[in-house]
């Protein structure tokens, strides 16, 4: 038996929906935080940068494959996709933080400044806000290909990347409106015909 829709659930269920949400998507979010922060991250040369830029992109490309297919069976899959995004975009954050942060280990000219883990995660938000506060600049080639390719990649995160979350949910949700509801396309019978 399917469970009910979100919309159907009563105001005190529907908080307890939500609630449950919001702890999970924070639950996720900091462990991906907790995790960078104890990760050592050694320095590594441009390449080796972008080799774990690599990786850390086909990370984050599965991970929103799979959450995909679980915001099809999920229960509630608006909420299913909001936690999606919670977990999806704090790794794309970690991701580039990690190769900034390796970067500027490597290199202590690759950046204006010396980049602490805060300071990369920083950076890497402000970036992805397209902020450019100024006070954080990439001074080297390779710091300046990622920063180049985190904007670009921001923009499709943003666009493909949140509109293929909806669109599942979206599909998810109406899927299972029509399963509950079939149209009637045969004619209504009387008892005994």
């Amino acid at each position: 038996m399917a469970s009910p829709r979100f919309e159907d659930l009563d105001h005190r269920e529907r908080r307890r929906a939500l609630l449950a949400t919001l702890l999970r998507s924070v639950a996720m979010t900091m462990v991906l935080v907790v995790a960078y922060y104890l990760v050592p991250i050694t320095d590594a040369s441009g390449s080796i940068a972008l080799e774990w830029l690599g990786a850390g992109l086909v990370l984050v490309l599965a991970l929103l494959g799979w959450e995909a297919r679980r915001i099809v069976h999920a229960g509630y899959p608006g909420l299913r996709a909001v936690e999606a995004l919670a977990v999806v975009v704090p790794l794309f954050f970690v991701v580039f933080a990690v190769v900034y942060r390796a970067l500027s280990t490597a290199d202590v000219s690759a950046f204006s400044e010396r980049l602490s883990h805060t300071d990369a995660l920083y950076f890497t938000i402000v970036v992805f806000g397209t902020v450019g506060f100024g006070d954080i600049s990439p001074k080297s080639d390779p710091a300046r290909i990622v920063s180049s390719l985190q904007i670009i990649l921001d923009l499709v995160l943003i666009g493909a990347g949140v509109r293929l979350l909806a669109t599942v949910a979206r599909r998810s949700l109406s899927r299972r409106t029509a399963s509950e509801h079939p149209p009637s396309d045969a004619p209504d019978r009387e008892a005994g015909d």
